[in-house]
């Protein structure tokens, strides 16, 4: 059988051709049916049909045979096998073009300042996301503001927009009403070129509005604050989100938090580097940072600036201004507080409204240096004044350097007004503080007071703070440094724990040293003070003390004076009571020592081994010494 309908069309047609010329031979000769029924036609002058009618004007009645059953009226053909219509790998239709109708939230690939700006207003303003992607790059008259509760995902495939015009931001982010958010997600993109004294930030995000930025780079951008980023709403920097090489006249050459409510959230594999400020080389501003992780590298805050990775200024009503759960600070440079700066110099940060910062982990490392600048001067990798609270749950600082003081850490009460005499306060509940230096004293910390006004400086270390390897070359308390500098402020030190080892000073008290006034205190329950070395007190070097306690459970042990083993008298001086004028005769352990006058000194302590130096009582003051061993 033919499965085609042309072929058989054509068939049926020939054959009707054929078969009419015998019916016109039929029809004249009515007679001779029963001849062509057998292969034979009868003539025409044949008798009748049996009922004796002329047919002649008539078509009789005939049975055709099926075509196939007739031999010899066609040619054996060789016929093309045809595919069933079914068979999917056959039968292919082309279309030249195809329209295609747009899913409601997607938008067309755009490749200029027109496109974007039509797609970015067409956006629907009940928060949906639209959906953009460049297919090539854009440059920028003026900024593109994404309000009216529009979010945008700007997938960028790889293209830069260049901002051409002075003065002006690649985006505004919001407006400055309130209720007149916007969302906008950056990924695979880069942002440069944004400029001008008079404006914020390379993007702005104004109150209540998000800025998430995913595997793209803002760089190369020059404002007045916040050279990449200006915010008073919320910025997430995810992985693969770069902000460098940004620049600030006034704070935050990468990022600004212009508002105490704002927040910024850095997550694993962003990165913050290389950006320049007056303060706040790569965070500055008055808002929330968080670090779940990332980077705050190389950046840089200017010869008279703070802060050069971190710089927070005021407070925001007693909430924490810095929180770190991870991720790293490291190789920043500034004046003071090469890492991070908190400064709380104003009235309004008094009390429970302190700059607070809280180090849950992370790492604080190498920073204080940068070769073709002069060096941090205090407080290489942390620095603390005014109303400023910080406390460490766990984390290392590690290898930064100041050229004046606090090599790791420096809390200072500092120039503060006298109506509201500041307290800065340093709680270290578990970390270590190891391998950081100073010029001059504190290697590892130093605190210390104003020399004009009141204010207090009071610092706690834990059990498990361990304070290492701390060097003070030129200086003392390679570890920690305690001064008290006047009689109308105050600083206190209490060690509940700790251990201070392998600690290193070019003068006195390798491992801590305290010059203290009439309001200072240094206690110190437990702990450990091993192996430290400096010229006097390899151990403990103090001077002028009012107050300090020394637990029975503290042990110290093969720490080394190089000034040589000096014994004290068997009496003291005339200006000096004790109870016993035969103290020093008394086995080297668990030691009660009761000083009256000015100067108070309780001590119950065990040294292992037997030192040769164990006190020194100078006319103007008292060094204890753990020396040099026979």
């Amino acid at each position: 059988m033919f499965r085609n309908k042309a072929i058989k069309q054509a068939i049926v047609i020939t054959l009707t051709m054929i078969l009419g010329v015998s019916l016109l031979n039929i029809f004249a000769n009515p007679n001779d049916q029963d001849s062509r029924a057998n292969g034979t036609y009868k003539s025409s002058n044949d008798a009748d049909n049996e009922d004796g009618e002329d047919n002649s004007d008539s078509y009789p009645n005939i049975d055709l045979p099926e075509v196939t059953d007739i031999p010899g009226q066609f040619p054996e053909m060789s016929m093309p096998e045809f595919p069933d219509i079914a068979d999917p790998g056959v039968y292919q239709v082309e279309v030249s073009e195809v329209e295609v109708s747009e899913p409601e939230g997607i938008k067309p690939m755009v490749d200029n300042i027109v496109d974007l700006q039509n797609d970015i207003a067409a956006a629907p303003t009940d928060g949906t996301p639209t959906n953009i992607t460049l297919t090539g790059n854009i440059t920028l008259g003026n900024a593109l503001t994404i309000d009216e509760n529009r979010h945008i995902i700007l997938d960028g495939n790889g293209f830069t927009i260049t901002q051409n015009t002075t003065g002006q931001r690649h985006f505004l982010v919001g407006t400055a009403l309130s209720a007149n958010i916007g969302t906008l997600t950056l990924q695979n993109i880069t942002l440069t070129g944004a400029g001008g004294a008079g404006n914020r930030g390379g993007i702005e995000v104004s109150d209540g509005s998000y800025l998430t930025v995913s595997d793209a780079i803002i760089e190369h951008n020059q404002m007045a604050a916040g050279g990449g980023i200006n915010s008073s709403g919320h910025v997430n920097l995810l992985t693969g989100a770069i902000v460098r090489n940004n620049e600030a006249t006034g704070h935050g050459g990468g990022v600004h938090t212009s508002a105490s409510d704002a927040e910024t959230h850095m997550h694993s594999g962003s990165l913050i580097s290389q950006n320049v400020a007056l303060h706040g080389g790569g965070v500055g501003g008055m808002g929330l940072l968080v670090m779940h992780g990332g980077e705050i590298s190389f950046n840089r805050a200017d010869a008279n600036g703070a802060g050069g990775g971190v710089f927070s200024w005021t407070s925001r009503d007693g909430d924490p201004a810095f929180i770190m759960h991870g991720g790293t600070i490291e190789g920043n440079l500034a004046q003071v507080g090469g890492g991070i700066a908190f400064l709380g110099t104003s009235v309004a940060t008094a009390g429970e409204n302190a700059i607070t910062g809280i180090i849950h982990d992370g790492e604080i490392i190498n920073n204080g240096r940068m070769f073709g600048f002069a060096d941090t001067v205090q407080g290489g990798g942390i620095f603390l004044q005014g109303w400023a609270r910080l406390t460490i749950h766990d984390g290392t600082i590690n290898g930064n350097y100041a050229s004046g003081g606090g090599g790791g850490i420096m809390a200072s009460s500092g120039a503060n007004p006298t109506e509201n005499p500041p307290i800065t306060t340093l709680n270290i509940i578990d970390g270590l503080i190891d391998d950081n230096s100073s010029g001059a004293s504190g290697g590892g910390i130093m605190l210390n007071s104003s020399t004009t006004n009141a204010g207090s400086s009071i610092a706690t270390l834990g059990a498990n703070v361990v304070v290492s390897n701390n060097t003070a070359p030129a200086g003392s308390g390679a570890g920690i440094a305690f001064a008290g500098i006047t009689d109308i402020n105050t600083t206190m030190l209490t060690i509940n724990g700790s251990t201070i080892q392998g600690n290193t000073a070019g003068a006195d008290g390798g491992g801590i040293a305290i010059w203290a006034a009439p309001r200072q205190a240094f206690n110190m329950p437990s702990g450990s003070v091993l192996k430290n070395t400096a010229e006097n007190g390899g151990g403990i070097f103090a001077e002028n003390l009012p107050s300090v306690s020394i637990g029975s459970t503290v042990t110290f042990s093969c720490n080394v004076a190089t000034d040589g083993a000096v014994r004290p008298p068997n009496t003291l001086p005339a200006n000096i009571a004790a109870t016993s004028s035969t103290i020093f005769d008394h086995p080297l352990n668990n030691l009660d020592i009761n000083l009256d006058g000015t100067m108070i000194l309780n001590l119950a302590v065990r040294f292992y081994p037997v030192p040769t130096v164990i006190l020194r009582h100078p006319m103007q003051g008292m060094r204890m010494l753990s020396g040099r061993f026979q």
